[in-house]
């Protein structure tokens, strides 16, 4: 059962779907790393209590520090990624393993085949399980600190992805107010070319053109329209240079709504 319940542990809380809460999986996670070390004292506790033996019991008591070494890495697996709670969580595992082992030991030291005292036995067990949790807590803390590094770097890229995108609606507009529909496509990538053309210019692998290409056609039966406004001068005089940027950017859309309206070309 015990296994069974490990490797659900691990494919739920790595790999489980959004489906399942947050209070769902810390429970099934407190369930498994409490049931773990309750396994390994089910099994070495009553064989240390039948080895009469000392050195017998000396390889089982080693062989249960090294279990519940490898319990506390299992914590790390299981547990929340709140790392004080995990902190916190681990030291207590530790205290209660420490305080087990030694009233164990105390309870049975005139049984067991042991003439020193049962906290030479303990403090090594408690050093075993502190260094571990320690460098758990410090490959713990490299391995977050690389997810925060490539989830910084993800964020920037989609936001100077969108600032791209931004600035392309930004240019395509602003030929759409300026050229034709059908003549925009052609100026856009003209315009990516010399931009790279001139990249590629720094780095000295390439020479720029010494003129812009025109995009020049020839239409036949076209009428072009001229507008003008009355009082420039004036209203240049009156207004900022904001407001007046705006007027005339609302005069002329008016005046291209109108042609495209009456079935004119938009020439400006």
């Amino acid at each position: 059962i015990f296994p069974a319940l490990v490797l659900a542990s691990i494919v739920l809380i790595r790999y489980g779907r959004l489906e399942f809460s947050r209070k769902r999986l810390r429970w099934f996670s407190l369930i498994s790393s409490v049931s773990f070390p309750v396994f390994l004292w089910l099994i070495h506790l009553p064989l240390i209590s039948e080895f009469r033996v000392k050195q017998e019991r000396i390889a089982e008591l080693a062989s249960l520090s090294s279990s519940l070494a490898i319990c506390t890495l299992y914590q790390f697996f299981v547990l929340p990624r709140h790392r004080r709670l995990f902190t916190f969580l681990s030291l207590g595992f530790i205290i209660c393993n420490t305080l087990i082992i030694g009233i164990f030991l105390y309870i049975y030291n005139d049984q067991l085949a042991f003439s020193e005292s049962p906290i030479l036995a303990v403090i090594p067990l408690f050093i075993y399980q502190l260094i571990v949790l320690i460098v758990g807590i410090i490959c713990d803390s490299n391995s977050a600190s690389s997810r925060q590094a490539i989830a910084q770097k993800l964020t920037e890229a989609i936001q100077r992805r969108d600032e791209l995108e931004q600035l392309k609606n930004r240019q395509d507009q602003l030929l759409l107010s300026v050229i034709p529909p059908y003549l925009t496509d052609k100026v856009s990538k003209s315009i990516f070319a010399t931009s790279s053309a001139a990249d590629f210019s720094k780095q000295g692998t390439t020479q720029m053109k010494l003129f812009h290409e025109l995009h020049v056609q020839v239409h036949d039966n076209v009428s072009i329209l001229f507008a003008d406004i009355v009082n420039f001068t004036q209203l240049a005089a009156q207004l900022v240079a904001k407001d007046l940027v705006k007027t005339l950017n609302e005069l002329y859309s008016k005046f291209d709504a109108d042609a495209q309206a009456n079935f004119e070309r938009n020439l400006n």
